[in-house]
């Protein structure tokens, strides 16, 4: 009987342990797919997994920004398209009102529905997601866009957009100031306006103008219709600060002043603009720099002038062919945003697009790291199992060599 030694009974119970552990680790792959068991089993395959996990996550949140920024660009989208839409029944509506044919119940009329349109234009401005927050309030996404506060609009949200972060480098809007689309509305023709005084007693008004830029002077200006030393209906021009511009000096006024007729453009200092109907003397006209107004205010503005019964239809044509040049500048800013908007749209669709390959690519990477080959796992797992059982019958039998030998000596 050949008699073992302490050494080969213990190097016999460690085989053992460790079959053990291989057999757990190979039952562990077979029940689960997955290779590792615990991150001590291949330390540098745990960290080459953990690191495609994270990264995996990453993505995945990128996605769902995409996903949450494709919904809010569609909101937004819908939206503009309806405020393009209602700018453009607003534009008609102020050419009608333009008509020197109307009476007051015509303008009446057409003053309740441009209210209407106001109204509409008002909800659009406070549109909300379905989370009940206001798209075009900015950062400030909890309070309404727009309020009215002491008879005029006013903007309640932030003037920085709220953005979404959809990649590594790539932020999307989430949130519009919305003061970019209905605020900043210039008066008149956006760079000058006009005005007629109450004691006007003409038909006379002025078109909304042009502005060479490279002439223009800003200044304050006064077109005063007089009567000059040839008993003619002339004009003269004066600034606050250009002082008298025509008739040139050292030319007086009115005796030298140029005679005006109907339909006659007048030009000075970059200013060109077109005298409609009949002045009379000691009519006149201002022309400043333009404001900024919001859509809501300037629309409102209109109304009140239209609800207004007319008695100089000089003074009224002024008012109402500055606010149709004004509400010119809203059209084009809402068709541009719109258009904005709509590229966005575009971009957050090939990116949920991209996303969606990155993820899958990642994944399939991630899958060859931690997933488990099952066909080897089974059979490594059957072949072990024969293995441990070997050295398990092999131990019993040292065993039982080692117990009748302490018989023995006993």
């Amino acid at each position: 009987m050949r008699i073992p030694t302490y050494d080969q009974f213990q190097r016999n119970a460690s085989m053992i342990s460790k079959g053990f552990d291989q057999m757990s680790r190979l039952e562990y792959q077979v029940s689960t797919g997955k290779k590792l068991m615990d991150s001590s089993d291949d330390p540098s395959l745990a960290f080459q997994i953990k690191s495609h996990e994270d990264y995996l996550n990453l993505l995945q949140s990128y996605g769902d920004n995409v996903h949450v920024a494709q919904n809010r660009a569609s909101l937004l989208e819908t939206s503009m398209q309806g405020l393009t839409s209602l700018g453009g029944d607003v534009e008609i509506l102020l050419k009608k009102a333009q008509n020197g044919t109307l009476g007051d119940a015509d303008r009446k009329a057409l003053a309740e529905q441009l209210q209407g349109k106001l109204n509409n234009l008002f909800h659009l401005a406070n549109t909300q997601d379905a989370d009940g927050q206001y798209v075009y309030s900015g950062i400030n996404a909890t309070v309404p866009a727009y309020q009215q506060v002491n008879g005029s609009y006013q903007y309640q949200g932030s003037s920085s957009p709220l953005m979404i972060n959809v990649s590594p480098n790539m932020d999307m809007l989430y949130g519009e100031a919305g003061n970019k689309i209905f605020d900043r509305i210039y008066s008149g023709n956006g760079t000058f306006s006009i005005t007629a005084p109450s004691s006007n007693q003409g038909s006379a008004f002025l078109s909304p103008g042009t502005v060479n830029t490279a002439n223009y002077v800003s200044d304050q200006y006064s077109i005063q219709f007089v009567t000059n030393s040839n008993g003619e209906l002339a004009y003269q021009v004066t600034g606050v600060n250009t002082g008298q511009i025509i008739p040139a000096p050292p030319a007086t006024t009115p005796q030298n002043a140029p005679v005006v007729t109907s339909g006659m453009g007048i030009s000075f200092n970059g200013v060109s603009l077109t005298v409609q109907g009949q002045p009379v003397a000691g009519d006149s006209f201002q022309i400043q720099p333009s404001t900024s107004h919001n859509v809501f205010d300037l629309l409102q503005g209109a109304i009140n002038v239209l609800k207004t019964p007319v008695t100089n239809q000089g003074n009224y044509n002024q008012l109402m062919s500055q606010t149709s040049a004004a509400f010119s500048q809203v059209l084009n800013q809402f068709t541009q945003r719109q258009a904005e908007i709509g590229t966005q749209a575009a971009t957050i669709y090939d990116l949920q697009d991209s996303s969606k390959v990155n993820i899958n690519n990642e994944e399939i990477a991630l899958g060859k790291l931690e997933n488990a080959d099952m066909n080897a796992a089974v059979s490594a797992l059957a072949q072990q199992s024969l293995i441990l059982q070997a050295t398990q019958e092999s131990y019993m039998k040292m065993q039982d060599v080692l117990e009748k030998m302490m018989q023995l000596r006993s």
